[in-house]
C-alpha cells in the first residue's frame, strides 16, 4: 500500500483557458483540492474505475464496471482503469503545486503550477455595447482608402460597415436592414468591393452596388449564371472569394468550378478537376485556402475533400496556366490511413519556418472508439507540411497534443488552427488557435510561442466570437475584431511587444 503524507496547498492557483480542465479538478478552478485529491485516493485503493456515469462529480465511479468513455486524465499510462502509483503521485504533485496547467509534450498533458495568461496585453476597444446576434464580421476596404474597416451583419440591426481612420478609431455606416447571410465580393469588377447577398427563388442575388467611398445602393437583383452559382454557394458557406488571375477583380470558386471575374457583371467558368466536383456531391469541400505554394508567382488553392464514405483528403490544386488546375492529394505520412475514423482540417497557409516558402498546418482529429481506450488516447495533434520548394512537401508531426477529452460532465469542445502570424513582433510565426464552447458560443482564443528549449508555451488571451484579426492602430502587430464575452462589438489592442507585457 503506498504510505500518501498530505499537506496543505500553498496558494490558490492561478486561473488559466476556462476548458480542457483536468478530469480531477472537478471544480474547474485549476487547482487540486483535497476532496479532489481523495477521490483519486478512492480509485487507487479501490484497484480500478469505470464509468462514465452522469450522477457523479467526474462520470466515474470506483471499482470495475462497464466502460463507456475515455479514461481519467490521472489514468496516463497503459494498462488503463487503474491507478498506479506513478500517476497517484502524479496527482499528490499537482496538489501540492500551486495549481496545474495545460502543457504540450509532457506526460500527461498537464504541468504544475499556474499557467500563463497574457489577456493583460490586449487591450480592449468598444464600438457598440449591443449589437445584436451577429451573423457576419468581416474586415475588408469598403472605402477605398487603403484601410481595412469593419463589415458586420446583425440580425437586428441589419448590414453596416465601420470605417477605420488607421489609428484605431471606427465610425459606424449602416447599409441596409437583416439579410440572412451575405458575401463580400467586387461582383461588377470596378474595383469597389460589393455585397451579395443569398439566391430568392423566381427573383434572383440581392446585392449593394458600392458606388465608391463605402457608398452603396441596392441595385436590381442578378440573374445571371453566376451570381445563381455564388449566391447558392453563400447559402451553404462553400463560395470562396479570390483574385485568382492577379487581374485586380474579385473572381469566386463555387460548386466544381472557378469563375472568372471579367468585369462588368460578366463571369467566365472554368470547370476544376474531376475530383473537386466529386467532393462536392458527397461530403463537400473544406477551408479552402489560396496561395502560392509552388513559388512560380501564382495562385494555388489548399483545401480538404469529403468522399462519400466520409474520408477527409488534404488536396492541393496547382496552378497550370491561364483556367486549369491539376490535383493532388497530400496523405499525412504520420498516419496510416486517411479514412473516416479522422477528421482533418487545415490552417491558412504561411511560411512557419522563415525560408520564403509557403508551409501549412494540418489538425487531425481522431474520432475516439469508446471502448478502446488506445483510441482515446491517440490525441488530437498539429501536423507540419513544410515547403521544401515546388510545392513539394515534408512532412513533421508539431509536437503539441491537443488533448479535448469528452467526459459526461464536460461540453466537448473543438479545437482548431486559426491563424499564422508574428503575434509578439520577434520575427517568429506564432501559432493561435481557438476552442468553441457550444454553450456560450465563444472562443477562447489562445497561442503558442516557441520557447528556446524548442517546446511551446500556450498563453490565453481572449474570450469572444466572430474573430477577425488586423493591424489596426499601424504598431504592426495583429490586433483582433470580435464581439467580447459581454455581447459588445469592438478590438482588443495588441500590445504583447510593448516594453513589461512581453511574454
Amino acid at each position: 500500500m503506498l504510505a500518501v503524507v498530505i499537506l496543505p496547498p500553498s496558494a490558490p492557483a492561478q486561473q488559466y483557458f476556462p476548458f480542457g480542465h483536468h478530469a480531477a479538478d472537478t471544480d474547474q478552478d485549476w487547482r487540486i483540492s483535497l476532496s479532489e485529491l481523495l477521490r483519486v485516493i478512492q480509485f487507487y485503493n479501490s484497484g480500478g474505475y469505470h464509468g462514465c456515469l452522469e450522477e457523479t462529480e467526474d462520470g466515474f465511479v470506483p471499482g470495475v464496471g462497464t466502460r463507456n468513455c475515455c479514461p481519467h486524465h490521472a489514468d496516463y499510462l497503459p494498462d488503463y482503469w487503474r491507478l498506479s502509483p506513478t500517476e497517484l503521485l502524479r496527482i499528490i504533485q499537482f496538489y501540492h503545486s500551486d495549481g496545474l496547467h495545460w502543457l504540450a509534450n509532457s506526460e500527461d498533458g498537464f504541468a504544475p503550477g499556474p499557467g500563463p495568461d497574457d489577456s493583460a496585453a490586449f487591450a480592449w476597444h468598444e464600438l457598440e455595447p449591443a449589437p445584436g446576434q451577429l451573423r457576419q464580421l468581416e474586415l475588408c476596404d469598403l472605402n477605398g482608402d487603403g484601410r481595412t474597416d469593419v463589415y458586420v451583419n446583425s440580425e437586428t440591426d441589419g448590414l453596416a460597415w465601420w470605417e477605420a481612420d488607421g489609428e484605431g478609431g471606427f465610425t459606424r455606416h449602416a447599409i441596409h436592414g437583416p439579410v440572412w447571410g451575405t458575401l463580400l465580393i467586387d461582383f461588377d469588377g470596378d474595383g469597389a468591393t460589393d455585397i451579395l447577398g443569398p439566391w430568392v427563388y423566381e427573383v434572383g442575388a440581392p446585392w449593394w452596388r458600392n458606388e465608391g467611398a463605402g457608398t452603396f445602393v441596392e441595385a436590381d437583383p442578378l440573374t445571371g449564371a453566376a451570381a445563381r452559382a455564388c449566391a447558392d454557394a453563400l447559402r451553404t458557406n462553400t463560395a470562396y472569394v479570390v483574385d485568382l488571375n492577379d487581374d485586380g477583380r474579385d473572381d469566386f470558386v463555387a460548386g466544381g468550378a472557378w469563375w472568372r471575374n471579367e468585369g462588368g457583371l460578366e463571369f467566365t467558368s472554368f470547370p476544376l478537376p474531376d475530383e473537386i466536383v466529386e467532393y462536392q456531391g458527397a461530403g463537400g469541400v473544406r477551408a479552402l485556402h489560396a496561395a502560392d505554394l509552388d513559388g512560380d508567382g501564382d495562385m494555388d488553392l489548399l483545401g480538404v475533400g469529403v468522399d462519400w464514405d466520409s474520408y477527409h483528403h488534404i488536396f492541393l490544386l496547382e496552378r497550370l496556366d491561364e483556367t486549369q488546375f491539376a490535383y493532388r492529394r497530400l496523405l499525412p505520412l504520420t498516419l496510416e490511413s486517411i479514412d473516416g475514423t479522422y477528421e482533418i482540417n487545415v490552417s491558412q497557409p504561411g511560411d512557419l519556418d522563415r525560408d520564403d516558402l509557403v508551409d501549412f498546418l494540418a489538425r487531425v482529429v481522431p474520432r475516439y472508439d469508446r471502448d478502446s481506450p488506445g483510441d482515446c488516447r491517440d490525441p488530437e495533434k498539429f501536423v507540419l507540411f513544410r515547403n521544401e520548394g515546388d510545392a513539394q512537401f515534408a512532412e513533421h508531426d508539431f509536437g503539441i497534443p491537443l488533448y479535448s477529452y469528452s467526459q459526461v460532465t464536460f461540453s466537448y469542445v473543438a479545437l482548431i488552427p486559426h491563424l499564422i502570424a508574428d503575434m509578439d513582433g520577434d520575427g517568429n510565426e506564432d501559432i493561435l488557435f481557438g476552442v468553441y464552447a457550444p454553450v456560450s458560443r465563444l472562443f477562447h482564443l489562445g497561442w503558442w510561442q516557441e520557447t528556446e528549449e524548442g517546446r511551446y508555451r500556450a498563453g490565453f488571451i481572449l474570450s469572444g466570437a466572430n474573430l477577425r484579426f488586423h493591424d489596426f492602430n499601424g504598431d504592426g502587430l495583429p490586433d483582433i475584431a470580435g464581439v467580447n464575452a459581454a455581447g459588445a462589438l469592438g478590438w482588443w489592442e495588441n500590445r504583447l511587444g510593448q516594453e513589461g507585457l512581453q511574454p
